[in-house]
């Protein structure tokens, strides 16, 4: 099936054909970023946003274009968005830590040792509040160290839709913790 066929039946909500899209660019968007950075953590954290990004706004790709193209763009918008991003934290973590005594930052007081219990709770929370898959994802990935293959292998389904997933339930999380 040729790009233009999986295009139009990913418009009309097809999962195969954006299993397909995403099995046929995903090297190629995820190479792409992996040059801009370096860091292949990253580099796939933002190529499954792309495609997240991609696949939810596919009614307004420009069929005159080329796919990849568009692709690319996606993912070049979110490399440099996550570039700022990094930019702002880093100057915030060093005012921060400007402020802060050398001999204070090894410790936590009593207060804020219960500040960090009080947020990991709440965390917590709002994770048991997330759809059962979802939930069962975020615990394997980062509770239990799994990786995107060994997701894949152990909910026995496709790498492209546990990425996907997992991109969802984080944005998902992020929404309800305010973030």
């Amino acid at each position: 099936m040729d790009v233009k066929q999986l295009l139009d039946n990913a418009l009309e909500n097809d999962q195969r054909a954006f299993n397909h899209l995403f099995d046929l660019h995903w090297d190629y968007v995820y190479g792409y970023l992996l040059k801009k950075n370096h860091n292949p953590p990253l580099s796939e954290e933002l190529a499954v946003q792309c495609f997240s990004k991609a696949f939810d706004k596919i009614d307004q790709f420009d069929r005159k274009a080329r796919f990849s193209t568009w692709l690319v763009s996606i993912a070049l918008n979110l490399w440099i968005d996550q570039q700022r991003q990094t930019q702002t934290q880093k100057s915030k973590l060093t005012e921060t830590m400007a402020e802060v005594p050398e001999w204070e930052r090894a410790q936590l007081s009593p207060e804020e040792e219960m500040i960090a219990n009080q947020k990991l709770e709440s965390l917590l929370v709002h994770i048991q509040s997330l759809a059962p898959d979802y939930r069962q994802l975020i615990q394997l990935r980062y509770f239990e160290g799994y990786t995107y293959n060994a997701l894949a292998q152990h909910c026995n389904q496709p790498l492209s839709t546990i990425k996907v997933k997992l991109f969802r339930a984080k944005k998902l999380l992020a929404e309800k913790l305010n973030l």
